[in-house]
């Protein structure tokens, strides 16, 4: 179905064709630089609101003008708006990924390789059910299996292997629903989260158990992706932010010479 818009987008001889490959050249440049060894500013202290932004905002153009040129010419197919938003996001994020994730990548380098030594410090030191109860999970939302919210964890580090932020986020959500569902099998289906105090320890437990790159670039762009598309959707926003508390928890409470949690 995406052929036909595809071939659109890539042909420079139309003006939205000549348009994004000039803003995909544009944005590489752009990302090289800013990622450069030699670069004005240090990557560290790069806003990267305004580079979403701009993706974002291209996006949408690419959008409009392929609703107003297929839909306005007695084509036999209509195709509603959100066909051309994911066409255009798809095509766009495909060309740009690489050199979008090298800045969150490397913003959030020395921050992610203190997590990464934390992490690994604590699965040394302690089994599963004793980080759950160091971080303080309800006992009856432990489980019995070996590995609690495997399903949680495994839907989570999928992120990683994503291109598309509007998968990502979806991704998150899914992993919400998992967690719910981890806790009504644990219960006998008598369990449910009512409260931040619940919910956030196994949050934390499960922040000790992804195996992703850099968790917080991954995070972090979505996050950007999320507030500059304007998406209100409360289950990934909240799910973007827990996941972030539980990794700033884990990095205030560790205590790496006396390896427990500072209470």
């Amino acid at each position: 179905q995406y052929y036909d818009i595809y071939k659109t987008l890539s042909n420079t001889e139309y003006d939205l064709g000549k348009s994004i490959s000039n803003f995909i050249e544009t944005f590489k440049n752009k990302c090289k630089e800013l990622t450069s060894p030699n670069a004005e500013e240090k990557i560290e202290n790069i806003n990267t609101r305004p580079i979403m932004v701009e993706i974002v905002k291209m996006i949408e153009s690419s959008t409009n003008t392929l609703n107003c040129n297929f839909n306005n010419n007695n084509n036999s197919i209509i195709y509603n708006s959100t066909f051309f938003a994911t066409a255009s996001e798809q095509f766009i994020f495909n060309k740009i990924y690489h050199y979008l994730y090298a800045i969150y990548d490397q913003k959030y380098k020395s921050l992610n390789e203190e997590y990464l030594s934390i992490i690994k410090d604590i699965n040394i030191t302690m089994p599963k059910k004793d980080i759950m109860s160091n971080v303080g999970v309800n006992e009856n939302y432990k489980g019995k299996e070996e590995y609690p919210y495997k399903s949680v964890i495994e839907t989570i580090n999928k992120i990683s292997y994503e291109k598309y932020l509007k998968n990502k986020f979806e991704i998150l959500a899914q992993s919400s629903v998992e967690m719910r569902s981890c806790i009504l099998e644990y219960t006998n289906g008598k369990g449910e989260l009512e409260s931040m105090d619940d919910e956030l320890p196994i949050i934390i437990y499960v922040v000790t158990q992804i195996k992703i790159d850099n968790i917080f670039a991954e995070l972090y762009m979505i996050d950007d992706y999320i507030k500059c598309s304007m998406r209100d959707d409360l289950v990934q926003n909240k799910m973007v932010t827990n996941l972030l508390s539980g990794l700033l928890y884990i990095s205030k409470t560790w205590d790496t010479n006396l390896k427990v949690f500072k209470s």
